[in-house]
């Protein structure tokens, strides 16, 4: 059986109530829903759908600014958010020469 797949991109033109819409209709027809979320998305926005997702998937450079970064980001998942750090994931960015 082959998965569902779908991407969608938030942006600060839609609205909560809007993101979560999309986001409730899809889920009756896909297996997976990935969100690219811009840094610049409001805190209210990036907190629901941080929220709703089942895993959070971070994609970074292998750098030590990068890991810098991203180690105060998990602080605010975790502590401003309150998201469980079992649900997130980091994955490295790797280029093939």
């Amino acid at each position: 059986m082959e998965d569902n797949l779908s991407v969608i991109q938030i942006n600060k033109e839609l609205s909560l109530y809007e993101i979560n819409r999309v986001i409730e209709e899809m889920e009756g027809s896909f297996d997976y829903i990935l969100i690219d979320l811009s840094e610049n998305l409001e805190i209210s926005k990036q907190k629901m759908l941080f929220e709703k997702a089942n895993k959070i998937i971070v994609l970074i450079e292998p750098n030590h600014l990068e890991i810098s970064k991203i180690n105060q980001k998990i602080d605010i998942f975790i502590y401003d958010y309150k998201i469980n750090i079992g649900k997130i994931y980091i994955l490295f960015k790797t280029q093939n020469s």
